[in-house]
């Protein structure tokens, strides 16, 4: 997927990113070519949005002593889970919300 984007930001994509992206896609293609097509252009458009507010969106209750994560909710049972550092914005995974709080704990691993 490429994504492009006019900001004074640079984006990098992590692999969990990638991964959780797939299998959620993977799962949506088998229920509906509409919905997974309908989610990929929400993904985008959610992307679009962090770019253009990036620090706009609610921090993440973690344990990370790291970084401060952020999140935004999309397509009301997903958030997106990223964190910024100087003028770059790193995607770190999408999760389903109803996902146990305990996966959080790995963030700074990725």
């Amino acid at each position: 997927m490429e994504i492009k984007f006019e900001s004074e930001y640079q984006l990098e994509i992590k692999n969990q990113f990638y991964d959780s992206l797939d299998e959620i896609l993977r799962y949506l293609l088998e229920v509906s070519i509409k919905s997974h097509d309908i989610f990929k252009k929400d993904i985008v458009t959610c992307i679009d949005k962090i770019f253009v507010h990036p620090f706009s969106y609610p921090i993440l209750k973690t344990r990370s002593k790291k970084r401060i994560y952020r999140h935004i909710n999309f397509k009301k049972n997903y958030h997106l889970i990223y964190y910024v550092n100087d003028n770059v914005i790193y995607l770190c995974d999408i999760q389903h919300i109803r996902r146990n709080p305990n996966s959080l704990r790995f963030l700074d691993d990725i």
